[in-house]
């Protein structure tokens, strides 16, 4: 926990699993530099990893595009394009 009286806010860090850490800041005085990687209030609702936790994420998502059925994917890129070709005619 980290509590300056000064500060306006507090931050609480929290570990899950020995690898993930979360951090959870509280108060009316947040640093603008928090509030941009809040993943609640931010308009992207992105969430920040770590470079070694972001390249287990991007592995274990890269594994598991590859073993997928492209068949149904390329089916359905297909009817999109069908789509797209009869809008653009109307026009």
């Amino acid at each position: 926990m980290s509590a300056d009286a000064g500060t306006g806010y507090r931050s609480y860090w929290f570990y899950f699993f020995g690898f993930i850490l979360f951090l959870l800041a509280l108060g009316r005085k947040i640093p603008a530099q928090q509030r941009r990687t809040c993943s609640y209030h931010s308009p992207e609702k992105f969430l920040t990893l770590s470079l070694g936790l972001g390249s287990l994420v991007k592995e274990a998502i890269s594994t598991e595009l590859l073993s997928l059925d492209r068949s149904k994917i390329e089916g359905m890129l297909n009817e999109i394009q069908a789509i797209r070709s009869k809008r653009s005619s109307k026009e």
